[in-house]
């Protein structure tokens, strides 16, 4: 029998066999192209980016609609101000001078019901739960608190700060995941049935184990506990780029699903996260330069190792790029 992609998802978690893999490419903003919608409008208006998401998920059938605003959505409640191309995300004006973490101590914390546009992706995850949210999860996307952390004050600033004033970072990257954990709840009290958190500054490229186990770990566990209390269906962490060093820690955290890029050997993560579902690890590039068959090949290779593992979903390594090829998400989603 047919099962939905909720359905395929639910039981996906519960490690049990499916009608056939499922499959959650994060379709963000490809959506909106796929569906003939203007980016900037599914950015900032609930009807584009329920519209978009409903008629991208009917045009290639895989598992989950999403609700994402861009990477800045949080920062830009803090009053970041960005750029809003009309092709293309929202990213934070040049002339942006970066504050001192100090700066935000006694700032309020930005509330998700009223500021900047996350009252708008509430609105829209709460909709596409009543619209389609039956048949499909809704996912809904938070930036992590590493992540807008380091928008605020700047890469640097915030690393050098782990090595100089460890206890005063830790102090700002708590509050700032305040921000993330109340967004984050107030999706799931939407509706949302999965919580992603995409934090790509907490990439090993960038941080070594030690200071990700430090730093980051604590606020993330905190987050998607919070989430499992409310009552979330699954949580899932998206780090981009190696994080094979992180793989002791991971079990630690709290997510139930984690995304793997390209770069990460698909086998060895198999092997060492016995326990958790993964899904990745397709190179997002490739639905742009690649063909089809180069598409259904890394498909079958990918399910080849996941052959006697339920638990793993079909999915690119990131968010499709805006301007994948159609052919090579039909042929993702044939593959399975």
């Amino acid at each position: 029998m047919k099962m939905t992609g909720l359905s395929r998802l639910t039981e996906t978690l519960r490690w049990r066999t499916t009608d056939r893999r499922c499959c959650m490419p994060m379709v963000f903003g490809y959506a909106a192209n796929a569906a003939g919608i203007s980016l900037k409008d599914a950015l900032t208006q609930t009807d584009a980016l329920v519209s978009s998401q409903i008629i991208a998920q009917r045009l290639f059938g895989y598992d989950a609609v999403h609700v994402y605003g861009g990477s800045v959505t949080e920062v830009e409640s803090f009053g970041v101000p960005l750029v809003f191309p009309e092709t293309d995300y929202p990213y934070i004006d040049p002339d942006y001078k970066p504050v001192n973490e100090d700066a935000l101590a006694d700032q309020p914390l930005p509330d998700p019901t009223r500021h900047g546009r996350m009252p708008y992706l509430l609105k829209s995850v709460k909709t596409l739960r009543q619209e389609i949210g039956r048949q499909v999860p809704v996912v809904a996307v938070v930036t992590g608190p590493v992540t807008v952390g380091a928008q605020i004050v700047g890469l640097e600033t915030m690393l050098m700060g782990f090595v100089e004033q460890p206890e005063r970072s830790r102090r700002y990257l708590e509050k700032i995941s305040l921000l993330s954990r109340n967004l984050a709840l107030a999706m799931v009290d939407a509706g949302a049935h999965v919580i992603m958190i995409m934090d790509p500054v907490s990439s090993q490229s960038i941080m070594p184990p030690e200071v990700f186990r430090r730093f980051s770990l604590p606020l993330l566990q905190n987050i998607f506990r919070s989430c499992r209390e409310a009552g979330v269906l699954a949580c899932c962490l998206t780090i981009t780029g190696k994080v094979d060093g992180f793989f002791p820690l991971y079990p630690d955290i709290g997510a139930d699903i984690v995304t793997l890029d390209y770069e990460v050997d698909p086998a060895q993560a198999f092997h060492r996260l016995p326990n958790l579902v993964i899904q990745g690890n397709i190179r997002p590039l490739d639905f742009v330069e690649g063909h089809p068959d180069d598409i259904k090949k890394e498909c079958k290779n990918l399910l080849h190792l996941a052959e006697s593992r339920p638990g793993y979903i079909l999915a690119a390594g990131c968010e499709l790029p805006l301007n994948s090829k159609q052919a090579n998400v039909e042929a993702m989603i044939g593959s399975t």
